[in-house]
Parts: C-alpha cells; sequence; structure tokens
C-alpha cells in the first residue's frame, strides 16, 4: 500500500464519508418519497369512497322525491281511453 501523507488520507476519508452521506441522503428521500406517495393513494382512495357514497346518497334522495313517468306508455293509455 504506498504512503500516504496525513492530510491526503483525511481527504480520501472525508470523500469516503461524503459518499456514505450522499448515499444515506438518498435512500432517506427515496423512503420518505414512497411515504408521500402512499399518503396520497390513501387520501385519494379516502376521497373516492366519500365521493362515491354522496353519489348514492344523493341518488337514493333524488329517487325517492321524484315519480318517472314513461310518456309513450301514458300517451299509448290517454289514445286507448279517446
Amino acid at each position: 500500500m504506498p504512503d500516504f501523507s496525513a492530510s491526503v488520507w483525511f481527504l480520501i476519508a472525508i470523500a469516503g464519508g461524503g459518499g456514505i452521506l450522499a448515499m444515506l441522503n438518498y435512500l432517506a428521500s427515496n423512503v420518505r418519497n414512497q411515504q408521500i406517495v402512499h399518503d396520497f393513494k390513501v387520501e385519494i382512495h379516502q376521497l373516492q369512497s366519500n365521493y362515491i357514497k354522496r353519489l348514492r346518497e344523493q341518488k337514493e334522495r333524488s329517487n325517492s322525491q321524484v315519480q318517472v313517468v314513461d310518456e309513450h306508455k301514458h300517451a299509448a293509455e290517454h289514445k286507448r281511453a279517446a
């Protein structure tokens, strides 16, 4: 192994430590981003569930308040009566 001065060994250690810190930073950022994506997916699922629930409730309310009349059937009965 070549003989390096203390300052060269110090610079090599600094470069190695910097590389290790960069990898750790990358891993932490990746984990954080995955957590954010997961949180968004959970929120999207909740919003979709709430939206579907509101649509069903609105449909039930509208069905109970409105009576649908078949115009063709009503017109045929009216013609028969006349």
